[in-house]
């Protein structure tokens, strides 16, 4: 695998569109409680980031026309199951990612019920649960991967 498909597919990368896509939705909607220069700036990392994709996606899909990468994508991008045994690790990561979820999902529910006075809090909440769900994805898809290369 190269590292254009390696970054493409990797789950930072949806991490780090949700930080964003967060971080964009507080400045536009919450402007009073961030620092100007957040709000003046508040689309600059979104399209920075969106050209970067655009260009490492176009760069990896010439360089490799027998490995392209859609531009839209209907299954998350790290979901990869060429064989069984990437099947079963994508199984046990998303197990370990629904129990996170079924966990998680309430004490956010809680944590925004008693910070009703931050009216930012929804959207961080909802942007880092998103961005934990894919860092924990990749964690569990590290180890599997690891337990399966040392059988």
């Amino acid at each position: 695998m190269t590292w254009t498909e390696k970054m493409l597919r990797s789950p930072f990368m949806s991490a780090l569109c949700m930080l964003i896509v967060g971080y964009t939705f507080e400045a536009a909607v919450y402007p009073e409680h961030m620092p100007d220069w957040m709000v003046r700036f508040k689309y600059v990392p979104g399209v920075a980031f969106i050209i970067v994709w655009i260009l490492v996606w176009a760069v990896h899909n010439l360089r490799h026309p027998d490995r392209k990468i859609r531009f839209f994508h209907y299954l998350p991008p790290e979901f990869r199951e060429e064989d069984e045994g990437q099947a079963w690790t994508t199984y046990r990561a998303c197990r370990t990612v629904y129990i996170f979820m079924y966990t998680a999902i309430p004490v956010a529910m809680l944590v925004m019920a008693l910070a009703r006075d931050v009216p930012y809090a929804p959207i961080a909440i909802m942007s880092l649960l998103g961005a934990m769900q894919c860092v924990l994805f990749w964690r569990e898809m590290r180890k599997w991967a690891r337990r399966d290369a040392e059988r």
